[in-house]
């Protein structure tokens, strides 16, 4: 694998990684109450034309009227149940969708090693899961949660 690409998949994984805290730290503020409303719980299975997901992504859904977000790790067979807050009470709206690629958590010796070169970064195969889909806002893809039980199933198109 040459330089060039090791160093874009890690952009990528980096840019994956903050993408995923800052939803995280704005989605988990201010306790466990959400905003009143209907809530829904949301299902599904998440596919993939370009080939099985890697283990440990998540799907992500944040609201298009306020700054709430849900998420859900995708197991090994596709499947997912969403969480909002720790809870499976989804607040009914439209949401923008998407797909995360896993985190990975490196120990602080583990980074060093990295930045001075001593060691090789963690490459994760990203191909499954086409890019367009990772930025929830700018996916395309959209989900009314409705009150009661819902389920939505993910398939992501290679482009």
């Amino acid at each position: 694998m040459n330089f060039d690409r090791v160093v874009q998949k890690m952009q990528v994984f980096t840019f994956l990684s903050l993408t995923m805290f800052a939803i995280s730290m704005i989605g988990c503020g201010g306790g466990t109450n959400l905003p009143e409303g209907e809530t829904g719980i949301v299902t599904g299975k998440v596919t993939s034309t370009a080939g099985d997901l890697p283990t440990g992504c998540s799907i992500v859904f944040i609201n298009e009227g306020q700054a709430i977000t849900a998420t859900g790790v995708i197991g090994a067979d596709g499947s997912y149940s969403l969480l909002m807050r720790g809870k499976p009470d989804i607040l009914a709206g439209t949401y923008n969708v998407g797909v995360t690629a896993p985190s990975m958590e490196l120990t602080e010796e583990q980074q060093n090693a990295i930045t001075m070169g001593e060691a090789e970064a963690p490459v994760v195969d990203l191909s499954a899961i086409p890019e367009k889909y990772l930025i929830p806002e700018s996916s395309g893809v959209t989900f009314d949660v409705k009150a009661g039980e819902n389920t939505f199933d993910l398939e992501l198109k290679a482009e």
